[in-house]
């Protein structure tokens, strides 16, 4: 019989279930109130093509959602729900503070902090890249790589430095 004691690994092992859980968890939460925020916008914004990207970006962050929920594991002594939360009080602060932008004159700055928030969930995505390996992650890397692809865009618009600083100082995204 061989010895594979020594044997190189060709796959590294992934996270533990639960944390793998959390990470994904967390990315459906962020989605989700991304999906919510852009939601309570619509109900102000008076231009129509500010309109028109924020429905296409709420659109992409349902699809988002749901496809983080679909990767979530199905464990008896751990509700899916349970893993769909928040990454730190920071980061629910600043979901809160994008959600009351909502004066009909700030088009320019929505836009500006929706192209902030999409590329910090951007950068996230990018950075979560090299955790998910494995055969066991496979479904999680498909995921990631259509989330990665979907978060380009805004219609043309700039990430806002304040913003872009503000999802950096809670953290990053998810």
């Amino acid at each position: 019989m061989t010895d594979l004691s020594d044997a190189p690994v060709i796959t590294p092992p992934g996270l533990p279930i639960l944390d793998a859980a959390g990470w994904v968890g967390r990315a459906c939460w962020a989605e989700l109130r991304l999906s919510l925020m852009l939601t309570h916008w619509l109900a102000v914004e008076p231009d129509p093509a500010a309109s028109a990207v924020f429905w296409a970006e709420r659109s992409d962050a349902a699809d988002r959602a749901e496809g983080w929920h679909r990767r979530l594991p199905e464990l008896r002594e751990f509700p899916r729900e349970s893993f769909i939360n928040a990454s730190s009080d920071a980061v629910a602060d600043l979901f809160n503070d994008l959600t009351v932008l909502d004066a009909p004159e700030g088009t320019e700055l929505r836009r500006g902090a929706l192209a902030a928030v999409l590329r910090g969930l951007r950068l996230g995505y990018h950075a979560h890249q090299d955790v998910v390996v494995g055969p066991a992650d496979g479904p999680t890397a498909t995921t990631l790589n259509a989330a990665l692809r979907s978060t380009f865009g805004v219609g043309g618009f700039d990430p806002d430095p304040a913003w872009t600083e503000a999802v950096d100082a809670a953290g990053g995204l998810p």
